[in-house]
């Protein structure tokens, strides 16, 4: 890799920490480009360079982060587990992400409930529901409604936790959560 390659790809990875936590402060809609720029001591059209517009710079820092998961998931996770410890794997990489990025579920929510951003984001939020879905249902041989409801309850647990970090505890929640999946799993 040349040295321009690789400064521009640190210049790409400090444009989305920078927003990752920018957005985690506040929400998508108020983080402006010049916020960011001034962030990352960077001109504001080295960003756009970079990712083409406001939109495709936020549809990279969703795409980043799930892929990240991804990643852990499918290919960390150890050969031989059964479908729970699949499951319990999953939910300890996923723990250890919002461990590491506590902003990341104001910025997916912000995402999913913010009605001013372009189509082109609802489409990434619902493909990284439909890979959830897709992934559960094939890892733990269950059908689309219980993954569904097992995506509901994560999110509705990830959202608990966030607004409420004292009384909360994620690694406890998700450990219900694994004891309605054996149930899911066993019945």
């Amino acid at each position: 890799m040349s040295s321009k390659t690789a400064r521009g790809e640190n210049s790409r990875q400090k444009i989305l920490e920078i927003t990752r936590a920018l957005i985690g402060e506040s929400d998508s809609h108020s983080v402006s480009l010049d916020q960011i720029a001034k962030g990352c001591n960077l001109s504001k059209s080295s960003i756009l360079w970079h990712f083409g517009s406001k939109e495709g710079l936020l549809l990279e820092v969703v795409d980043s982060i799930f892929r990240n998961l991804e990643t852990t998931f499918l290919n960390q996770c150890p050969a031989g587990l059964s479908v729970l410890e699949k499951f319990q794997f999953f939910l300890d990489a996923y723990e250890l992400l919002l461990e590491e990025t506590p902003e990341i579920p104001i910025m997916f929510f912000s995402f999913v409930f913010n009605k001013k951003i372009k189509q082109k984001i609802d489409r990434k939020i619902r493909e990284i529901y439909c890979w959830n879905r897709e992934t559960l249902m094939a890892q733990l041989n269950i059908s689309q409604e219980r993954a569904s409801v097992l995506l509901a309850m994560l999110n509705g647990v990830v959202i608990q936790w966030h607004v409420d970090p004292q009384q909360i505890n994620i690694k406890a929640a998700f450990k219900e959560i694994m004891s309605i999946v054996e149930k899911i799993v066993d019945g």
